[in-house]
């Protein structure tokens, strides 16, 4: 490790204007340009970014960055919609609002984008034909970086950005600018508007300005061509060196990352796991979601349940888990569908969900909306509450019939909601 530890410091001594330039994690700017590409790969037109809602993202970010943990609640337990209000978005005016938010250690567009795509309540805001403008913020804090994304619109106010469906022309040179701020971020939102995008805006627009350092600096240096040549080849031998030694320690936490992204079917059989005997505070995303699973696996033994399958569903504060499971002990019963929600001790406390599981059995009982229906345990309790020893806090998990559905924007847009 310390080889490894001397070999990455070797290579930024020798590369400062990669260890300067890279940029390590994603910005506001690429997030919203990736959410625009996406967008126009699906036929809708981009958003339109918006300084009030970034204004409201950035608080957003700041605030969970702050209590280091991913959560929609504000200060005050403010709502994305109060706190778009509160800096001034719609100037009293009716306004619709969304927000979703994403955190980790080394963050990128694309790992943003398919947490986001794989949820479909999420990827549904995305793409969502309701919205026109759009913010985001990013802090950081705890060794995480957090990031928060709001798309709004204000009826009869805010419109559509037009689509761009012609073919890119072939342009004639033209004389490169430097740069300036407002140019990066129109460049930021055209780019990811059109079909062809091969870098974000900030990159684009980084690359003339890092061009014009490097030329300034070498000015009055007669540095001989070899030792130019021979500087680059060490430093790709180290590289390539460093790459191989990083390999090992890199396959674990890869072989985790990739049991999330494909959805992998956890069966309830014993299977081998690592122990993760560190606090659940110092566990990577990764280490977290296995964890839990050792959680949803002992609140399921609390439930009048033959498992069949537990497969992962999301986990953000939360984690859910989708159960397939024979009601009771009786083989001759078909399986069911469940979902078990291992909440987060951060967002709400257990008499809170219990009251959460009781509003839902009570709109059962007392009206005709399809809501899930809360399960009890053997002893007959809403909440199960489950502890590990490297866990400072139980967790409080509830199991409910799955209930099918679809994306609420699909029938109750806010234009119909207005208008009935």
């Amino acid at each position: 490790m310390h080889k490894v530890s001397f070999l990455i410091i070797f290579i930024i001594l020798l590369t400062p204007s990669f260890s300067a330039g890279a940029a390590l994690h994603l910005t506001p700017a690429e997030i919203i340009a990736a959410i625009n590409e996406y967008r126009a790969e699906n036929g809708l037109y981009p958003l339109e970014t918006e300084s009030l809602l970034t204004s409201a993202a950035q608080g957003q970010s700041d605030y969970q960055a702050s209590i280091q943990s991913l959560t929609h609640t504000g200060p005050g337990g403010s709502t994305a919609n109060g706190r778009a209000t509160a800096a001034g978005y719609g100037q009293s005016q009716t306004i619709f609002v969304e927000e979703i938010i994403y955190s980790g250690t080394t963050a990128t567009a694309t790992s943003a984008m398919n947490w986001w795509k794989a949820s479909p309540e999420h990827n549904g805001i995305m793409l969502s034909p309701e919205y026109h403008q759009i913010g985001a913020g990013q802090a950081s804090g705890g060794g995480s970086t957090y990031f928060t994304v709001v798309v709004g619109r204000i009826p009869g106010v805010t419109s559509a950005l037009p689509l761009r469906t012609e073919s890119p022309a072939t342009e004639e040179p033209t004389e490169v600018e430097q740069p300036t701020e407002s140019s990066e971020a129109a460049t930021a939102i055209s780019e990811s508007a059109g079909v062809q995008t091969e870098a974000t805006g900030e990159e684009q627009a980084a690359s003339p300005s890092e061009t014009s350092r490097e030329t300034s600096a070498g000015e009055g240096l007669n540095i001989p061509s070899w030792v130019i040549v021979l500087a680059v080849v060490v430093v790709l031998v180290l590289l390539v060196g460093g790459v191989v030694l990083l390999k090992k320690e890199a396959e674990t936490e890869e072989d985790e990352e990739e049991l999330l992204d494909d959805g992998a079917e956890i069966v309830a059989t014993p299977r081998s796991k690592p122990e993760l005997t560190k606090p659940f505070s110092e566990l990577s995303h990764a280490e977290h979601f296995i964890l839990l699973e050792h959680v949803a696996e002992k609140a399921l033994a609390s439930y009048d349940l033959s498992i069949v399958s537990v497969k992962p569903l999301q986990y953000r504060l939360n984690a859910s888990f989708v159960v397939e499971a024979l009601p009771g002990s009786d083989p001759s019963y078909d399986a069911q569908a469940y979902l078990l929600r291992v909440n987060s001790p951060a967002a709400h406390s257990q008499d809170e969900i219990r009251s959460e599981m009781q509003w839902l059995q009570a709109i059962r009982e007392d009206t005709d909306l399809k809501v899930p229906q809360p399960l009890e345990n053997k002893r007959g309790e809403l909440v199960t509450s489950v502890g590990l020893p490297n866990m400072a806090k139980p967790r409080y998990c509830v199991a409910l019939h799955w209930q099918e559905g679809k994306a609420l924007y699909e029938e109750f847009s806010p234009p119909k909601c207005c208008s009935a």
